[in-house]
Parts: structure tokens; C-alpha cells; sequence
């Protein structure tokens, strides 16, 4: 990310990400260049399958002006019963983010033992292709991952 918000910055283009994947906690995005952070709070920070929101999160207060209007025009806003929701969600964040990761972790090991398995594409394991860079830029993982199959796996 920092070279991508490098090279963007470089041209006068804003850089936005999400940042779902890590929580909004596990990737500090501003601090790697990141200009706006959407995040999908239905997810790990809601945590209890019960809060259906998202986040904008900006670097600057002229990024924050634009977007506010935007939002404004658009009628977008939360109730007061979902930011109920997803403090309550916040309050057990850490501790759910890192039973998830340990619980991930265990399983996409056994997934690499596999036979029929070519590749487990998990970022905190040193097999994959991007481990360098999430191990430099992030505090954690979660518990979503993918892997790839050996070419005849039916």
C-alpha cells in the first residue's frame, strides 16, 4: 500500500482502500498513505449478526467536507440502535479478532497438508506470496483465507 499511495500521490490521486479484512484495527491505513478507509462494520465490528453498516473514514478535514456533502445529499445516516450495535460490537473486538486469526490459522495449516491442495493463500502464513508485506503492515490477521487447488482436483 505504501508504494501504491506513493505512486498515486505522486499524479494528485486520492487513494481510498477497504479496510474490512483487517478490522479498521489491524492495518493502520493513513499511517501507509491511505487517503479514505471504508470498512464494513456488519462484519467484525458488529460481530453479532445483527448490524448492517459501513464506514467512510478520511485522512483530512477537506476530504471529510467533500464526502459530508455527498452523504448529505444522499440522505445517508445511521440510527442511533446501530451505533448502539456496533460500540457493543467494539467492547469484545480484540478478543474475537484474535480467536479468529488463532482459529484461521489452525485451519489453513491443515489445509496446506492437503494432497489436492496447490496453495493456501493466507497472508500470515510464510508460504504466501504476500506474507512480507502483511507481516511489515499489519498488527494481525482474521479469519478469512483462500486456497487453490491442484490442477485435476475435481
Amino acid at each position: 500500500m505504501p508504494a501504491i499511495a506513493a505512486a498515486a500521490h505522486a499524479h494528485g490521486v486520492i487513494v481510498a482502500m477497504d479496510n474490512t479484512w483487517a478490522a479498521g484495527v489491524l492495518f493502520k491505513a493513513f499511517e501507509h498513505g491511505v487517503d479514505i478507509s471504508v470498512q464494513a462494520l456488519t462484519k467484525y465490528v458488529g460481530g453479532h449478526s445483527d448490524l448492517l453498516m459501513g464506514s467512510v473514514t478520511v485522512r483530512d478535514e477537506a476530504l471529510l467536507e467533500r464526502l459530508g456533502e455527498t452523504r448529505a445529499r444522499m440522505g445517508l445516516a445511521v440510527s442511533p440502535d446501530e451505533c448502539s450495535l456496533a460500540l457493543r460490537g467494539l467492547q469484545t473486538l480484540a478478543v474475537r479478532l484474535r480467536h479468529a486469526e488463532a482459529s484461521a490459522l489452525t485451519i489453513a495449516n491443515w489445509i496446506s497438508e492437503r494432497p489436492e491442495v496447490q496453495t493456501v493463500l493466507h497472508p500470515a502464513l510464510e508460504s504466501c506470496p504476500g506474507h512480507p508485506f502483511w507481516k511489515r503492515d499489519f498488527s494481525g490477521a482474521n479469519g478469512l483465507f483462500s486456497f487453490v487447488f491442484r490442477q485435476g482436483v475435481p
